[in-house]
């Protein structure tokens, strides 16, 4: 979990408790303006990273961008990202299969975001390498190799997947300010 604090922050939320302002809304001002900056940076990511294989886009980041929920307390703001998949590019981890023997990977764009069981797949069949890098795959009638097949995938953790702490931060400090000013404010 990425927690951001500052004093600063908490300098605001005190003057905030000057105007009789709970915790829990300063939270929710503070959680709606970091799920805002999770938001943009979700969007720019899913423009910038295409499907490899020039296949089909699944738009992993723009969902993961429409995902995006809120929770304030008076103790804490929360943001989180319910997208399949997501705590796995930003963790990292090892991705084994749960209904098969083995996970098929995308050999080419046609197959992007189908499963080989898929009708929409020709009828395929499976074939091996064996020697000193063994591997396996899926080809169709023609030998072309439509997925490879693995008994799991290793990724790496990608902490860019979200913005910086000081973005999150700098973002909540802001829209604090402006609620803080909102009741300086004299009336008309």
């Amino acid at each position: 979990m990425l927690k951001v604090t500052t004093d600063e922050i908490y300098k605001l939320a005190e003057r905030l408790e000057a105007f009789g302002q709970t915790r829990q809304e300063m939270n929710e001002v503070i959680a709606e303006a970091a799920s805002t900056v999770v938001f943009d940076h979700l969007i720019d990511l899913n423009q910038s990273r295409s499907n490899s294989l020039g296949g089909k886009r699944a738009n992993f980041y723009a969902n993961a961008a429409e995902s995006i929920t809120t929770k304030a307390t008076s103790r804490k703001a929360e943001i989180a990202i319910t997208e399949q998949g997501f705590a796995l590019r930003y963790y990292g981890g090892t991705v084994r299969p749960t209904k098969a023997k083995a996970l098929a990977i995308p050999a080419r764009s046609e197959a992007y975001g189908l499963s080989p069981r898929e009708p929409a797949v020709p009828d395929l069949s499976i074939f091996y390498f064996k020697g000193k890098s063994a591997f396996a795959g899926l080809q169709d009638e023609e030998g072309r190799v439509w997925y490879w097949l693995t008994k799991k995938t290793e990724h790496d953790p990608d902490p860019s997947v979200l913005p910086s702490p000081d973005s999150l931060e700098t973002a909540a400090a802001d829209a604090l300010l402006v609620y803080v000013e909102s009741f300086m404010e004299p009336p008309l």
